[in-house]
């Protein structure tokens, strides 16, 4: 599958009163395999990549939905041809004691965050919004004054209009993109905040 998304952050304090229209909101954690780890786990797995794929990353989410737990066990990576914003992935749900497990394992870091999630319109096509508010990162708990915002897209005409600042959405007006910017991926974050403020 490839996943098609542009990635943005900007001041929490800009954006709270926009979190109350969203459809339901998650509660993540994030840990992250060192990449020694995930040639194990791509074949321990059976995880299904293309031949050609760089920069082969691997995640082991839980996620809460109100009384609902899952456990994902997601590996991304891109192609060489491929844009910035695109990048192949596989996912495989878990049961808890195959989390409980790899969790011991993960050695990367970890994040905790709040995610809000909204299905909204950008010029007639509908693309997933979500929202992340971070309180462990970077090794501590800890807040960070940044939230970080995701638009998932499937039609690159959306992408050409969010980059043209045409897109109308009031939540973007102050957000700085940061998409290609290896510092703000949250495999980074869970290892530390970047150095330069955004």
């Amino acid at each position: 599958m490839t996943e098609k998304e542009l990635k943005y952050i900007v001041p929490q304090e800009q954006i709270q009163a926009f979190l109350s229209s969203a459809d339901y909101k998650s509660e993540i954690t994030q840990s992250y395999f060192d990449d020694r780890q995930v040639t194990a786990l791509v074949k321990q797995f059976q995880i299904n990549l293309p031949e050609q794929i760089e920069k082969v990353s691997a995640r082991l989410r839980r996620e809460q939905v109100g009384s609902e737990t899952n456990y994902i066990l997601t590996v991304k990576g891109s192609l060489p041809e491929q844009a910035s914003s695109d990048r192949c992935e596989d996912e495989l749900e878990l049961e808890e004691k195959d989390y409980e497990q790899l969790l011991k394992e993960a050695q990367a870091g970890t994040i905790k965050k709040t995610r809000y999630c909204f299905t909204i319109d950008i010029a007639a096509y509908p693309v997933q919004l979500t929202v992340d508010l971070f309180h462990c990162l970077a090794g501590k708990q800890q807040e960070w004054e940044y939230a970080m915002l995701e638009v998932e897209y499937t039609d690159d005409e959306v992408k050409e209009i969010l980059r043209s600042e045409k897109h109308g959405l009031a939540i973007l007006e102050n957000a700085r993109e940061v998409t290609e910017d290896p510092g703000f991926t949250n495999r980074q974050l869970a290892r530390e905040l970047p150095t330069e403020k955004p």
